[in-house]
């Protein structure tokens, strides 16, 4: 009876290795498929920011963001005629987005090599030379989905 026990005791430990190596897989996949989400959600927002900024200069003169440093509530108010980066900079003080692939880094970057964002960064571009007009920003993100250069590209006017 006891010559047994050793063997099952061994197939015993191999089944669990094999859940555990499978729950790791798993795992592995859906905490990237939340960082892409994740990465996804924050282009939107700060696309969807933006869009209501442009709408309300078109009946304003200035519009207002609202960011916090600490718990203590700012409010920062920008010209409409202000360049795309003001607004841009104001946005994502407001947003204060994190990069769900890297927290040591913002999801956000403002250089002109607008079609290489690292992973799960956004890179932000006014200049006309990539957007083919002054008053258009570029958003390019890339969600780290896979190893394309990006996966998500808007474009945003931001005066009228």
């Amino acid at each position: 009876v006891q010559t047994c026990a050793l063997p099952i005791l061994l197939v015993v430990v191999a089944i669990i290795g094999i859940l555990a190596k499978i729950g790791t897989v798993a795992y592995e996949g859906y905490v990237n498929y939340a960082r892409v989400s994740a990465t996804t959600q924050n282009h939107h927002a700060l696309v969807k920011l933006l869009s209501i900024k442009a709408a309300e200069c078109q009946i304003k003169s200035s519009v207002e963001y609202t960011y916090y440093v600490g718990s203590v509530q700012n409010t920062q108010t920008i010209a409409c005629s202000a360049n795309g980066d003001a607004h841009i900079i104001a946005a994502l003080g407001q947003l204060n987005p994190i990069n769900p692939w890297d927290s040591t880094v913002t999801q956000y970057s403002l250089n002109n090599d607008n079609f290489r964002p690292e992973k799960g960064r956004t890179n932000l571009s006014c200049s006309k030379e990539f957007t083919g007009s002054e008053n258009t920003c570029r958003l390019t993100t890339n969600t780290g989905k896979d190893n394309s250069v990006f996966h998500i590209q808007s474009n945003i006017s931001l005066r009228p």
